[in-house]
């Protein structure tokens, strides 16, 4: 970031060298001849300089490690190296670099978070839940963590624990299309099957372009008997996803209800 930002600074820098050394060269017949292959090594030098540079900034991957490798103990390049190895499905190593961000700054609720993700798709979910929970006392208000720490104990049937975090999650950022959903999915196992709908509209309005959303709206309405915009919801599920089998099952099964 550093290198990137001295673009501005530096240009009152290069005035006054460029202004300066012509100022130099063009005092004396002898320094003239030697301007054009000083400026030749200086430009093969700064090429040389720049494509080293930008090097680093090929890719999340090279940034971040080169972050660590010229700041230190730096919790933060830690943290997007993991997120960047995660990105790239390479879940262990970015354990390692969220483990590293969390032992620099034990209080850096994000990487707990993160390291949460990691290891729910590394199928280790009670250290997991241990991480969302820290995640939670550095930032009691995460709505990530909530909705991570309430989709774990929802998988463990603790429905109800689950629904608050959910509901905590929703006062932190009320636009959030998957806690929605993941809400509403939850109330429809305690029967709350009018509160389930709403919640599904709600994450429809949120994130219209979502098949599952619809699917999910639409078998539960056509599990309350509401055929007409059960139909309207699973056609919607079809035509945002006409490879969605589901969907297709659940819009026949009603044709044949008729």
């Amino acid at each position: 970031m550093a290198d990137r930002y001295t673009y501005v600074p530096f240009i009152g820098l290069s005035i006054i060298v460029s202004w300066g050394v012509h100022e130099l060269f063009s005092r004396a017949d002898r320094w003239r001849a030697a301007a054009p292959v000083a400026a030749t090594i200086a430009v093969v030098a700064c090429g040389v300089v720049a494509h080293a540079q930008v090097e680093y900034w090929r890719d999340d991957l090279s940034l971040w490690s080169r972050a660590i490798a010229v700041t230190g103990p730096n919790s933060r390049a830690h943290n997007n190296l993991g997120n960047a190895f995660s990105d790239r499905g390479r879940a262990d190593e970015a354990i390692a670099h969220y483990r590293e961000a969390i032992k620099i700054d034990p209080r850096f609720g994000e990487a707990h978070s993160n390291l949460a993700n990691s290891l729910v798709a590394r199928g280790l979910v009670d250290e997991a839940e241990r991480e969302y929970e820290a995640a939670l006392r550095a930032r009691p208000t995460d709505p990530f963590a909530h909705n991570g720490l309430g989709s774990l104990l929802d998988e463990k049937g603790k429905v109800a624990e689950a629904i608050s975090h959910y509901e905590a999650a929703l006062r932190a950022d009320p636009d959030m299309a998957d806690v929605h959903n993941n809400l509403a999915v939850a109330l429809t196992k305690q029967g709350r099957s009018d509160d389930a709908v709403r919640e599904f509209l709600e994450a429809i309005r949120a994130n219209p372009g979502s098949a599952n959303y619809h699917y999910n709206l639409g078998v539960t309405l056509s599990q309350r008997g509401d055929m007409i915009q059960a139909r309207q919801h699973l056609e919607a599920a079809v035509g945002l996803n006409p490879s969605f089998e589901a969907a297709r099952q659940a819009l026949a099964s009603l044709s044949s209800k008729r």
